[in-house]
């Protein structure tokens, strides 16, 4: 399992140059970040795993030119994310989390990804760290969340 923080990142946003389209490579021709380090190991993930905080009610910049970018350059080199499993998680201070998943569940969506939920929304409440090790409920999601992960993954790796 590899994690990667985008939090204290600078990732730019997607200006839709089309370079991708046209250089079918599958990289973005933005090249002073790390989009393209990230693009590939989310081709090489069994799942990828794409979590934000809420930042008035959608996700994080960085999140956002992460989904922009690899989907589109995922896109215009023949689905380079296709039948990859994805899981989308937000925490939010008091709202916004089910729009921030939104963003990313229509990222999995657009690039033909197989998504797995759990019994509730893959939402944690909490504004500081370790205030979401006061949710009960959303912990409890996020468990039977990494528990149909786990099971999905051992039966497609048999």
């Amino acid at each position: 399992m590899e994690r990667i923080e985008l939090g204290a990142e600078k990732l730019f946003p997607c200006n839709a140059c089309l370079a991708c389209e046209r250089n079918r490579d599958s990289k973005c021709i933005l090249n002073k970040d790390a989009l393209n380090d990230h693009l590939k190991r989310m081709v090489t993930a069994d799942c990828i795993v794409i979590a934000s905080p809420v930042y008035f009610a959608g996700v994080t910049p960085q999140v956002k030119a992460l989904i922009d970018r690899a989907g589109l350059v995922s896109t215009v080199n023949g689905g380079m994310l296709r039948n990859k499993l994805g899981v989308s998680l937000a925490v939010e201070a008091r709202s916004g989390g089910i729009a921030a998943l939104d963003q990313i569940d229509h990222f999995f969506l657009a690039q033909n990804m197989v998504m797995i939920g759990s019994d509730g929304w893959n939402v944690l409440k909490g504004r500081e760290p370790g205030d979401v090790d006061g949710d009960r409920t959303g912990l409890e999601n996020l468990s039977n969340l990494a528990a149909n992960m786990a099971w999905l993954l051992e039966r497609l790796t048999r």
